[in-house]
């Protein structure tokens, strides 16, 4: 009995693998027989589950009974992408997959694959103009998604070919989410081109309120340089200093206090950076903040 099992086994496995290599003719009726000797449906729900899968033979099948690659406003291609399936890339592409299909939230094959981190595809879809500035329906983009992750490689493709630097997304630009998150090398990528350094998000924040926040004194650094606002406020009224004294970064404080504005300040609730700075026990904050002439 075991023989016969795995008799029965081996004979499913290899009616795709003669198939495949040339055992018997590729017409579409044998591609669909010899899926269905791999027990596998020829519906769309099992072809988007075998390019998930990376299943390279199986989505070779789907193809040539005649699927089309496009399924479902080109989720094939936004699946393999994102999930870093490259040779599948290439063969819905090589089948006339639409590059720049959008799913039902505008998102495209080159955001999932931006998202995903996956350079060597996004270097595919971009050789196949893929448009670098669709925007999803939250307004974010390759960029942003790419920024926001810190993939460097991925953000100097993308901006090589043209990407919208100054994009709005839902929480903010490239740039933002960039500082944000911490990414140096992205920022000081982002700031060689023509980027805007004070754009506030739907809360107000921009590069600088984030950056200072975060206590990343480089990224503030470098957006001093190109002109950052040091005296913006968000939409609850703080300023860089009152949220970088906060958190109790020394190194950003120092920074900001180079630079003229005023540290009585106060926020939508009357707080300035020397209170927050005092009821948070930043000892060393408070000390920059008295000799910079904060007196409450």
């Amino acid at each position: 009995m075991k023989t016969n099992i795995r008799f029965t086994a081996l004979f499913l496995l290899s009616a795709g693998f003669l198939f495949m290599s040339g055992g018997c003719s590729k017409s579409p009726e044998d591609a669909r027989e010899a899926l269905g000797a791999m027990n596998i449906q020829y519906t769309e729900e099992a072809f988007l589950d075998r390019v998930e899968n990376n299943d390279l033979p199986a989505v070779e099948l789907f193809i040539t009974a005649g699927m089309n690659p496009e399924v479902r406003d080109g989720s094939p291609l936004q699946k393999a992408a994102g999930h870093g399936h490259i040779e599948i890339v290439r063969l819905l592409l090589d089948h006339s997959a639409d590059v720049n299909a959008k799913a039902t939230t505008n998102r495209t094959a080159l955001m999932a694959a931006s998202r995903g981190g996956h350079t060597e595809i996004v270097g595919l879809l971009l050789d196949q103009n893929a448009d670098v500035n669709v925007e999803e329906s939250t307004g974010d983009t390759a960029l942003i998604y790419a920024s926001r992750e810190g993939y460097e490689a991925i953000v100097r493709l993308l901006v090589e070919k043209g990407a919208d630097v100054n994009a709005k997304g839902l929480r903010g630009t490239a740039l933002k989410m960039a500082s944000s998150e911490g990414h140096t090398e992205i920022v000081r990528l982002l700031l060689e081109s023509a980027v805007a350094v004070n754009v506030r998000n739907d809360a107000g924040n921009t590069a600088l309120i984030d950056a200072s926040s975060g206590g990343n004194a480089e990224i503030v650094r470098l957006l001093l340089d190109r002109g950052a606002d040091v005296s913006i406020k968000n939409n609850v009224g703080n300023t860089p200093l009152i949220d970088g004294s906060r958190g109790g970064h020394v190194g950003v404080v120092r920074l900001l206090l180079n630079h003229d504005q005023d540290v009585e300040i106060k926020n939508n609730a009357g707080d300035t950076a020397l209170m927050d700075a005092s009821r948070g026990g930043h000892v060393k904050v408070v000390e920059l903040l008295k000799a910079a002439g904060a007196t409450e």
